[in-house]
């Protein structure tokens, strides 16, 4: 919402002056249960400046699945400029030593923030992805991690998993 007054007087006439107004809509998201998420603009170039979160809701008892369609952002070292950060793990262009995201991401949570950050210059055609809340097919073999068996139990079938089966974070 904009108010613009203007004024004028009785003595001098002008030519006046033109105004152009543009409306930049914010690139937050919050979806539940399922969903697609794209980068602002996609499938053309995203945008420069930008800041997005995405908000991912799994249903009661289940967790995330993310699975890409298309990621094409900028190639830098270390995605110092434009990267998407799921679960605090920065993606981005293809160049040596970038983290281009695996085709299927689980994220052993029912809730989690994406964020999205572009700088001022170079623009690719972004990203687009699905994702649905699965099972959580981890099962932990002991009550409450509130002793160190415990918590070793947990790590082994975790880490079983993580290597069996789709790289998660």
């Amino acid at each position: 919402r904009a108010t613009l007054f203007f004024q004028t007087d009785y003595s001098v006439v002008k030519k006046g002056f033109q105004l152009r107004v543009e409306s930049e809509t914010s690139c937050d998201e919050v979806q539940n249960g399922s969903g697609t998420i794209t980068s602002p603009g996609y499938p053309g170039a995203y945008g420069h400046n930008k800041e997005c979160v995405y908000t991912l809701n799994a249903d009661a008892g289940k967790i995330i699945k993310i699975t890409f369609n298309d990621f094409e952002v900028e190639e830098t070292r270390q995605c110092l400029y434009d990267s998407l950060s799921i679960m605090g793990r920065k993606h981005c262009g293809h160049e040596v030593g970038n983290k281009v995201p695996e085709e299927s991401i689980l994220v052993h949570a029912e809730s989690t923030d994406l964020f999205w950050s572009t700088d001022h210059s170079v623009s690719g055609g972004g990203f687009s992805f699905t994702w649905e809340s699965v099972d959580n097919t981890i099962e932990v073999p002991s009550g409450p991690l509130d002793s160190a068996a415990g918590f070793h139990a947990y790590m082994e079938v975790l880490l079983i998993h993580y290597w069996k089966n789709i790289t998660f974070l």
